[in-house]
C-alpha cells in the first residue's frame, strides 16, 4: 500500500552531530542517535559513562549510558559471512551532485558512498552496461574497452568491497530489448535486439567471451556472475524465460566459466529456470520462497540468497515500515541459512527525496533508497543502521553456535538452550518469514539472556579448561 504522502521532512535521516551540540527551542524534540564502534581487544565488561544535557541558564542533567561487552567477537565487516548485495545505481550521483558521470570529481564522490556501503557489510561489486566501451566496425567486428570496469572493480577492492562482481543486466525481460555501440566513426548506435535475434547474439558472445577472458587474466573470473534479466516472469507479453535460457545458452557458449544469477519474485519461474542460474536471489516472500527447492539448489552447489524491493509488505525496509522489521532479517536470514540479503537500491533518489521519498507514488516511502544524499557524502538513514544491527546479529550468532559447538563444558546446554529460543521467538519457524516478533523489547532481552548465557560458558570453559 503507498503511504501517505507528507509535505515535511521525514524524520529518518541521521545528520553527524555539530561541534556546538544541538540547541532546542521550547517544545522541540530531537533523537540523539549513538555508535559506539568496539574493538575487538575490548575486554568483555559493563562500562559506564554519561550524555550531558544543559538548558538555558546553566542547568544540566546527565544521562546514564551502560555498554556491556560480551565474549563473541564479530570479524570485521568486510569478513561478515553475509554477502550484503545493495545495488549501485551511481548515475544517480552525478545527476544529484552536478557532476559528469566517471570524471575525476564523480569517482571521489562514489568513493564516499562505497566506503560508506563497505562499513555495512557490502561485499558485491555491480557493474552493467555503462562500465564497458562496445565498438563495431564497418565490417561488423566486435571490441570492448575495460578501462571504467577495472578502475570500479579496483576502488571497490580498496576500500574492502571484494566479493562477487555481478553485471546487470543483459535484456530487458518486461519489453523489447536494444544494444548500443559506437561505430567507426565513433557515433553511438542504438538498435533494436532480442536474445534470439542475430545482432544480439553476436554482440553478447563477442562480449562475453572478451569479458571472461579479461576477467580471467585480472584473477577475477570466480566472482564473475552475469544477471541475464531481473525477476523473470512470462507476464509482460514477451517469452521471457526462453530468452533467459537463450541467453544462459549464450553465455556457456562464450565460456563455460561463465555463471549467472538472477532476482526471483516467482517460484514457478524459480523451478523453471533452476538448470539456468548459480546463484538464486529469491524475494523474501513465502510465496516465492520454497525451503525444499532451496536445499535441492544447495546441494546442487548452487548459491541460495535473499532480497527485498517493492516486496515483502514486511519485513522491509520502507520509512513506513516497523523499526523491528529491519534488523529481524538478520535473524530471518540466519534462520533460513540465506548466504546473502539483496536490496534492490542504495541511492536511486527521487526527484525531491526531502519531502516525497516515494516518488512518483509507484513506491513506498524510501524504498528508493536506504541513505539520504550529504555534502559528497551519504548520510545514514535510521533503517540502514538498524540493517547493521541486524547484520550484526547474524555474525554473532554464527560466532554463538561455534563457540557451543566447540565448548565441552555441561553449561553448553544452558547457552544452546537460550540459542534456540532467541532464533525460534525472534525469526518465527522455519519458512515462516513474517513470524518474527514485532515487539523490540523481546528482540532486546532474549538476546541479551543469550550473550550472558555464552558469556558464562566462555568462563566456565577457560577456568576449567574446556
Amino acid at each position: 500500500m503507498a503511504p501517505e504522502k507528507r509535505e515535511r521532512e521525514w524524520p529518518d535521516v541521521l545528520r553527524d552531530l555539530p561541534v556546538e551540540g544541538l540547541v532546542l527551542t521550547p517544545g522541540q524534540t530531537r533523537a540523539l542517535w549513538l555508535t559506539v564502534h568496539v574493538p575487538a581487544a575490548a575486554e568483555p565488561d559493563a562500562y559506564e559513562a554519561t550524555v550531558t544535557v544543559t538548558a538555558e541558564g546553566g542547568a544540566q542533567a546527565a544521562l546514564p549510558v551502560r555498554l556491556v561487552v560480551h565474549h563473541p567477537v564479530l570479524p570485521d565487516p568486510r569478513d561478515w559471512t553475509l554477502r550484503v548485495d545493495f545495488w549501485q545505481s551511481f548515475g544517480r550521483l552525478a545527476k544529484t551532485y552536478g557532476v559528469t558521470e566517471w570524471s575525476d570529481e564523480w569517482w571521489g564522490i562514489v568513493r564516499a558512498f562505497l566506503q560508506d556501503l563497505a562499513a555495512h557489510g557490502e561485499s558485491v561489486v555491480q557493474v552493467g552496461r555503462s562500465h564497458f566501451d562496445w565498438r563495431r566496425t564497418a565490417a561488423g567486428q566486435w571490441s570492448f574497452g575495460f578501462e571504467r570496469f577495472d578502475r570500479y572493480v579496483g576502488l571497490c577492492g580498496e576500500v574492502g568491497i571484494d566479493g562477487l562482481i555481478e553485471y546487470l543486466q543483459m535484456f530487458n525481460g518486461r519489453a523489447e530489448s536494444s544494444i548500443s555501440y559506437a561505430d567507426v566513426n565513433g557515433k553511438m548506435v542504438t538498435v533494436k535486439a532480442n536474445p534470439g535475434d542475430a545482432v544480439f547474439d553476436e554482440a553478447w558472445l563477442a562480449f562475453a567471451r572478451a569479458l571472461a577472458e579479461h576477467c580471467r587474466q585480472k584473477g577475477w573470473l570466480d566472482r564473475l556472475y552475469i544477471c541475464p534479466t531481473d525477476e523473470p516472469q512470462d507476464v509482460y507479453g514477451q517469452p521471457t524465460l526462453d530468452r533467459f535460457k537463450h541467453c544462459r545458452k549464450l553465455l556457456r557458449g562464450a565460456d563455460p566459466a561463465i555463471r549467472t544469477t538472477c532476482a526471483l519474485d516467482s517460484l514457478r519461474s524459480s523451478k523453471m529456470l533452476a538448470g539456468d542460474i548459480d546463484r538464486f536471489v529469491f524475494k523474501l516472500r513465502e510465496d516465492v520462497y520454497d525451503p525444499k527447492l532451496a536445499q535441492e539448489l544447495r546441494e546442487q552447489g548452487k548459491l541460495v540468497e535473499t532480497y527485498i524491493c517493492c516486496h515483502p509488505e514486511r519485513p522491509n525496509s520502507f520509512i513506513t515500515s516497523e523499526a523491528i522489521e529491519q534488523r529481524a532479517i538478520g535473524w530471518i536470514c540466519w534462520q533460513e541459512q540465506f548466504e546473502g540479503l539483496l536490496r534492490w537500491s542504495y541511492v536511486n533518489w527521487p526527484s525531491d527525496v526531502w519531502h516525497k521519498p516515494e516518488g512518483d507514488g509507484k513506491y513506498a516511502a524510501g524504498d528508493l533508497f536506504i541513505v539520504y544524499p550529504g555534502d559528497r557524502k551519504p548520510l545514514a538513514s535510521t533503517r540502514w543502521e538498524r540493517m547493521r544491527d541486524g547484520f550484526e546479529d547474524l555474525e554473532m550468532l554464527r560466532a554463538v553456535v561455534q563457540t557451543i559447538q566447540r565448548s565441552r563444558n555441561p553449561r553448553k546446554v544452558v547457552a544452546q538452550a537460550a540459542y534456540d529460543e532467541a532464533v525460534a521467538s525472534i525469526a518465527g519457524p522455519k519458512g515462516k518469514l513474517t513470524a518474527y516478533t514485532r515487539d523490540p523489547e523481546t528482540l532486546l532481552e532474549l538476546r541479551r539472556e543469550l550473550l550472558e548465557a555464552v558469556d558464562e560458558l566462555w568462563i566456565a570453559c577457560h577456568a576449567v579448561g574446556g
